[in-house]
């Protein structure tokens, strides 16, 4: 019998987050939480079901605002840990793009990757003291050696089907997004009137945003006229290019066509496929920083460079190619020497450390838990659960007006073409593999079970 509160865990990217989250939940039902992950979509339309309890949050926008204001009027505490700090371009940036007065203050606490994130929360001017933990993330914890076990038969399964490859990750949502809304600059108008800002520019200023879709766009041109020479020079091997979440496929497919050992790949979790990779080539992905974990050669292709539109991090772990000729050599170097016989960059370790908590000892899932434990819910004093009531029917009437009324929008976010993109179909099935194949990697979360709650949504519990 549980006596915890519950812990909902949403899910906005199903390849990226939610073995992670998963991960999580188990954790978190071995101490007595009963779970609820799943598409964050469906878990929101469904808030005013569920008991007031904890809400995991992936990010702190000004579109949370309304969202965290019904949760706290439901009852619920919100604690969040961002899933896109690694890949920034200054703090600044950081800080009108992923943060907002009006969701932060909200926050009961605040789970950070490592010493960096901490400093970019610390810093903002609107952060009022949520307790600020460095307890790394739990999707780290699918890199470290005692879990790489969870992907054997992915992993296995890659290698059989592509054979000795090379990942090529492309992170240019913002200029291809899966709707032309999407990009930080949509499409003009008409010809010759002034661009307009798109959903990526968050809080960017429009000389920025203007400046970042050049930069981007540029590198993206590089990218797809990459493919052909570099499947000429090396002809034996396969280069899997894998778009990014939100990015259309169809560009990619295009780039690739009568290349006959490029493919364009987008299934399942990264995790695997860097395991079963070479090499990894990049520009400003994410995916190069959970590459260096395991230690993948990386190489940052950068034949456009600006010092104010690059993300520091994972191109400061990669070596850098600034054109075809330094590309071809450095791979050769990476295909020849393989990942035991490849050099970081001289620095790489020190900055590992200082953005990734959680690389060795407890696992970052089990420290959130340890603190989730200690974690207080708000009040609830007759007027609150008054308000909780009204709450309950903006949600109601919210889900209502999302489901009806703008998945009906080709541009918009809950647009089922999207929502499928995002998350396609996960089953039950799926989720009871997943937890067997961490209790077999851990020797952990004996007597955790999931049950279906709604479509792409689970309770994990004991």
């Amino acid at each position: 019998m549980t006596t915890s509160p519950p812990l909902v865990l949403a899910v906005e990217n199903l390849v990226r987050e939610f073995d992670a989250k998963l991960l999580l939940a188990c954790a978190a039902a071995e101490r007595g939480f009963a779970c609820i992950v799943g598409s964050r979509t469906r878990v929101d339309f469904m808030a005013g079901q569920f008991a007031p309890g904890i809400y995991f949050s992936k990010s702190m926008t000004s579109k949370s605002a309304l969202m965290f204001r019904l949760l706290r009027r439901l009852g619920s505490a919100i604690v969040v840990q961002d899933e896109e700090c690694l890949a920034y371009y200054s703090r600044a940036h950081y800080h009108a793009a992923r943060l907002s007065p009006k969701t932060l203050p909200l926050a009961s606490a605040l789970f950070a990757w490592g010493e960096d994130s901490a400093e970019l929360l610390s810093t903002y001017p609107a952060y009022a003291g949520a307790p600020l933990h460095r307890t790394g993330s739990p999707r780290i914890d699918l890199l470290r050696p005692e879990l790489r076990a969870f992907f054997a038969e992915d992993v296995a399964r890659i290698q059989r089907r592509h054979g000795r490859f090379v990942l090529v990750n492309s992170s240019f949502a913002m200029v291809n997004g899966f709707f032309d809304s999407f990009n930080i600059v949509r499409q003009p108008l008409s010809d010759g009137a002034a661009p307009r800002l798109g959903a990526a520019a968050h809080g960017a200023s429009e000389e920025f945003a203007l400046g970042y879709a050049r930069h981007r766009s540029a590198l993206f041109d590089e990218f797809q006229r990459m493919l052909p020479p570099l499947s000429a020079q090396f002809p034996d091997v396969t280069f899997v290019v894998r778009p990014h979440p939100s990015e259309r496929h169809e560009p990619w497919r295009v780039a690739a066509e009568g290349l006959a050992n490029v493919r364009v790949v987008h299934e399942g979790n990264v995790v695997p496929w860097l395991l079963a990779a070479d090499a990894l080539i990049h520009n400003g992905c994410t995916t190069a920083v959970e590459g260096a974990v395991i230690g993948l050669p990386l190489i940052t292709y950068a034949p456009v460079k600006s010092e104010r539109y690059e993300a520091h991090l994972p191109d400061g772990l990669s070596h850098e190619a600034r054109d075809l000729t330094a590309l071809f050599d450095l791979l050769k170097r990476a295909l020849d020497a393989g990942p035991r016989g490849w050099e970081p960059v001289a620095g790489a370790a020190q900055l590992l450390e200082h953005h990734l908590a959680g690389l060795t000892g407890p696992l970052a899932a089990d420290r959130i838990v340890a603190i989730l434990e200690q974690l207080e819910l708000p009040s609830r004093s007759a007027v609150a659960r008054v308000r909780g009531l009204a709450a309950r029917a903006v949600v109601l009437g919210r889900a209502l007006w999302k489901q009806h009324v703008k998945a009906r929008s080709p541009q918009h976010t809950h647009n089922p073409a999207y929502q499928n993109h995002r998350f396609p179909g996960l089953t039950l099935e799926d989720v009871r593999s997943r937890i067997e194949r961490l209790r077999r990697a851990l020797g952990r979360f004996e007597g955790v079970r999931a049950e279906l709650v709604a479509e792409h949504v689970f309770r994990i519990a004991r």
